[in-house]
């Protein structure tokens, strides 16, 4: 089973999304939600994701820098957004 985690700063998005994701029940499991970068840097590696379901466009920090401030990361990505 794959391990999802979700990192979205708007709470209605993530909770958006993982709604959507249990349709995927018997593959997928979502391990975490984080609705804030910073908490998410220092907790991303401890819930272990094999997917990131990445927001693009964050206060103080985007997707791209996410990552970059992450380092190494062993999990694919997904990038989410609402904007066009």
């Amino acid at each position: 089973m794959l391990k999802a985690a979700i990192l979205d700063d708007e709470v209605k998005g993530s909770k958006l999304l993982s709604q959507k994701l249990e349709f995927f029940e018997d593959e997928l499991q979502v391990v975490g939600i984080f609705n804030q970068p910073a908490k998410a840097l220092n907790s991303i590696v401890e819930v272990k994701p094999d997917v990131l379901f990445l927001d693009v466009e964050m206060p103080g920090i985007n997707g791209f820098q996410f990552l970059e401030r992450l380092g190494s990361f062993d999990f694919e990505v997904i990038f989410t957004t609402a904007y066009d």
